[in-house]
């Protein structure tokens, strides 16, 4: 088994959690910024901060009210330039502990488990009465990163080839290997 050193741990104690709940706010410090670009898969952080608010939810469940903001480097997919980008992503995340029913799938009579797009997932789980909010931090700023970022004005150009026939509509991708064959 490989042991992974989380960029960013903020373990939390769901057992302990107050009834009117509990906020945490994480700011990352310099020396965190090339290992969340990494995480990320951009060029650059230059900041990353999240804010957390934690409530009960139901019976030994947690609800976790979020939002991330970052400032970063990416590159643009149409150009390559290097171009600044934000997140500002909120989030709503549900947890159990791993033995509720509340993280158990609704079956149909053959065992199959029922996906219901119309409704929210199933909550996700943790062990041991602890959660690290770390992880969750980032997995929610992954998911907001723009996988195709494009400098403002960017556009993709359309390219027509000798190949093209005279309907405008492109010729066989052969056709158009075979005539590039041909002019080297």
């Amino acid at each position: 088994m490989t042991t992974v050193k989380l960029i960013i741990s903020i373990p939390f104690n769901v057992a302990k959690i107050p009834r009117k709940g509990e906020r945490i706010q994480f700011v990352a410090e310099a020396e965190q910024f090339a290992q969340i670009a990494d995480y990320l898969d951009v060029d650059g952080v230059s900041s990353f901060d999240a804010k957390l608010e934690i409530t009960p939810w139901r019976k030994g469940g947690i609800k976790v009210e979020g939002h991330i903001n970052a400032e970063m480097t990416q590159t643009c997919s149409i150009t390559l330039e290097a171009m600044n980008t934000k997140i500002n992503h909120s989030f709503d995340q549900w947890f159990v502990h791993q033995g509720s029913r509340l993280a158990q799938p609704q079956l149909n009579e053959e065992g199959e488990i029922i996906v219901d797009l119309e409704n929210p997932d199933l909550p996700d789980t943790y062990e041991n009465d602890t959660i690290d909010f770390g992880m969750v931090i980032l997995e929610q700023a992954v998911l907001a990163v723009d996988p195709f970022p494009r400098v403002e004005g960017a556009e993709f150009e359309t390219v027509t080839t000798e190949a093209d026939d005279e309907d405008g509509k492109p010729a066989s991708p052969f056709a158009v290997l075979e005539q590039l064959k041909n002019k080297t």
